[in-house]
């Protein structure tokens, strides 16, 4: 694959099937389309538009709970691993359990807010724990907000969609108000060492000439509806993404 040139991406071949049998399934059900309805087109490269620049380490944020001793000490790891500036760096105490109230959070946001200002684009919280504000988990309400109409609604629709989906920008935070987060969580320090160390290691990585492929999955509303249901029959196994689902 050139470096230059298009990244390409190979739909699934489900995803064809899928549609295919979408489409014999209307048919079917409707007699009067027209026999002359063009077939389903199978599987095909769409060429992807390369996005120019990438989020480093200069844009990201290192959060660090100073109560908890898994936070401190794989916090320091990732600034160290990843060269982080001591101003990218907020050092907080929080409560340790998984659910903060929204009156915790609201203060938390502020301090991140105020700290780390306009310049960082996405934050890395270092702890397995808090993961959720009320229903929502802790890394949607940092990025978008704390939504408390969503755990009046947990199986609606959704009531807001995030402005950074499907957007082309390497600027979060400057283009759309949105800071992406994400939580530093594995079993124990060591586990959190190893998983930084693979996000090293894959830097630069995609669609590089003989780096490894990239795969995308397209999934149904069934499919999600059934991870939700595994999640909420087995919490420990995704307490941390799919909270939201399980409250």
């Amino acid at each position: 694959m050139c470096r230059k040139g298009l990244l390409f991406v190979l739909l699934a071949a489900g995803l064809a099937t899928a549609l295919a049998q979408s489409a014999q399934s209307a048919t079917k059900a409707s007699p009067r389309v027209s026999a002359s309805a063009p077939a389903p087109r199978p599987p095909q490269w769409l060429p992807v538009p390369r996005i120019a620049g990438r989020l480093t380490n200069k844009d990201i944020g290192l959060v660090i709970n100073k109560a908890d001793p898994y936070s401190v000490a794989v916090g320091e790891y990732y600034a160290q691993a990843r060269k982080l500036l001591p101003e990218q760096v907020l050092r907080v105490k929080l409560p340790q359990r998984a659910v903060l109230k929204p009156n915790e959070f609201r203060a938390f946001d502020q301090l991140v807010t105020a700290y780390f200002g306009t310049k960082v684009q996405a934050l890395a919280l270092a702890w397995i724990q808090p993961y959720a504000v009320n229903c929502n988990s802790i890394t949607s309400a940092l990025a978008l907000g704390y939504d408390g109409a969503l755990c009046e609604h947990t199986c609606s629709a959704p009531l807001r969609h995030s402005p950074y989906f499907n957007a082309t920008t390497n600027r979060p935070f400057t283009d759309l108000g949105v800071r992406p987060a994400m939580l530093l969580a594995a079993d124990d320090v060591d586990a959190a060492k190893a998983l930084i160390q693979r996000g090293i290691a894959a830097d630069r990585s995609l669609g590089w000439r003989g780096a490894p492929p990239a795969n995308v999955y397209f999934v149904s509303p069934a499919t999600v509806r059934v991870a939700f249901v595994l999640c909420c029959s087995r919490p420990q196994a995704c307490r941390q993404s799919l909270v939201s689902m399980c409250t």
